[in-house]
């Protein structure tokens, strides 16, 4: 059985992630390095570790005082734990609501990407709508959004 844990996110595991392609379905990004630094000095973050070894980082960033951006990165290794690491997933967002004053949630994933749509709407989140031309290479993104609370 694998060990699965949440931890604080470090450079050394940044630096040992392995790019293996699922991050780049999920956020359409080609250099998950550089944007998992930027993301980690912007908000909460937190890496999610298998037998020591990262294989997902997640976090959050206020928008505004009212909004928070959901964030994850991950390689194919997580397949190999999903439901541990779903586990730990939904953990993180409650903690994100409950420590937070947001009433909003969202994320954002590149148009066509079934893994990201599904683990997205997994955890809540509504599709809102497509932002088109929304990638460095003008690709075009969806919007999903989780209120919290109530309309």
């Amino acid at each position: 059985m694998s060990d699965v844990r949440v931890t604080q996110v470090s450079d050394r595991f940044i630096d040992e992630f392995v790019y293996e392609g699922v991050e780049s379905d999920l956020m359409g990004v080609s250099d998950a390095r550089r944007m998992l630094h930027i993301f980690n000095s912007q908000g909460e973050s937190r890496a999610i570790l298998v037998n020591g070894k990262p294989v997902a980082f997640v976090g959050v960033f206020a928008v505004n005082e009212c909004v928070g951006q959901i964030w994850g990165f991950f390689n194919t290794s997580i397949q190999k734990n999903l439901k541990s690491i779903m586990t730990a997933l939904k953990g993180l967002l409650l903690m994100t609501v409950a420590e937070n004053r947001f009433h909003r949630l969202q994320a954002v994933c590149k148009d066509g990407s079934d893994k990201a749509h599904n683990l997205i709407t997994h955890f809540g989140f509504e599709k809102e709508g497509v932002l088109r031309a929304f990638g460095t290479n003008r690709e075009n993104f969806v919007m999903y959004s989780r209120i919290i609370g109530g309309v």
